[in-house]
């Protein structure tokens, strides 16, 4: 579906003529149509970009999957690779704070189907948050600590100072 919008937007972004669009709307597609040219002139970085993302949302099914393993979930991966994506594309629903909690409840509703209780399914949610967000404050404690170390060192640098 992704990509006949992708094809569908392509053909009627050359086949409309722009020049019939009032200046001001033409002024702020200036922006869409460069990024678009540098796109076309590289597409080996966007099928490299494409493939990147693939396997960073893969290996975070994997991590789901061996997290709920470790909770006590017992289903195949294939089942997290059908229910966790479908899941957080329901929390982009712009109802609550990051999604939270409506990617759980779409767990729950996705995983009773292969036999996972509602309490399990939300558990798993929960428990993956607790890791990002774990380790989003890891990475950005190791940016502080460094950032003031690069500080100390530019300051010990400059002369005059003591």
């Amino acid at each position: 579906l992704l990509a006949a919008g992708a094809v569908m937007a392509l053909a009627a972004w050359f086949l409309f003529p722009s020049r019939r669009l009032p200046f001001r709307l033409r002024r702020k597609l200036v922006p869409v149509r460069r990024a678009v040219r540098a796109t076309a002139a590289r597409p080996s970085r966007l099928l490299m970009a494409l493939l990147l993302g693939m396997l960073l949302q893969g290996l975070l099914v994997t991590m789901n999957w061996r997290l709920g393993i470790a909770i006590g979930i017992d289903i195949p991966l294939y089942v997290w690779f059908f229910v966790w994506p479908l899941a957080k594309i329901s929390g982009l629903l712009p109802v609550t704070q990051g999604g939270i909690g409506v990617r759980e409840a779409a767990q729950a509703a996705l995983f009773a189907p292969f036999g996972v209780s509602a309490v399990m399914a939300v558990a798993t949610g929960l428990v993956f948050e607790v890791v990002i967000i774990a380790g989003g404050l890891a990475g950005a404690g190791i940016a502080w600590i460094l950032g003031r170390r690069a500080a100390r060192r530019t300051a010990a640098l400059k002369p005059g100072t003591a």
